[in-house]
């Protein structure tokens, strides 16, 4: 059975504003940050100000990507924004795919799940 710390970052919407791959949070969250930093967890800093999420100022790259083996999917075009980008450099240092679901700008809607059929 896995291990796992829960560590407190008194953030509400800690799966919407990181994501997890290639065992690094990814995030623009200064608390998520901030928690990481404190236990020694590996993290990627984006800009994460050019994610759109309809109907408020930003969005987060949580709820605009998802985690497959080992390829991202993100809701949107990532050249269309830095977050986008930052994440593609990621994955390109860390030999993960990077898969565009949507043509569009880089969107927040609320995450990609993935369920396996059985």
């Amino acid at each position: 059975m896995t291990q796992y710390n829960i560590i407190n970052t008194k953030q509400g919407y800690a799966g919407c504003t990181a994501l997890y791959a290639a065992d690094t949070v990814i995030t623009a969250d200064k608390a998520t940050i901030k928690a990481c930093r404190e236990n020694n967890i590996p993290y990627f800093e984006i800009s994460g100000e050019d994610i759109l999420l309809h109907g408020y100022d930003t969005g987060f790259i949580g709820g605009a990507c998802g985690v497959c083996g080992d390829t991202i999917y993100i809701y949107g075009d990532p050249s269309t924004s830095q977050s986008g980008r930052e994440l593609a450099e990621f994955c390109k240092d860390k030999g993960l795919n990077l898969s565009s679901v949507y043509d569009g700008p880089v969107t927040d809607i609320g995450g990609i799940k993935f369920i396996e059929k059985i």
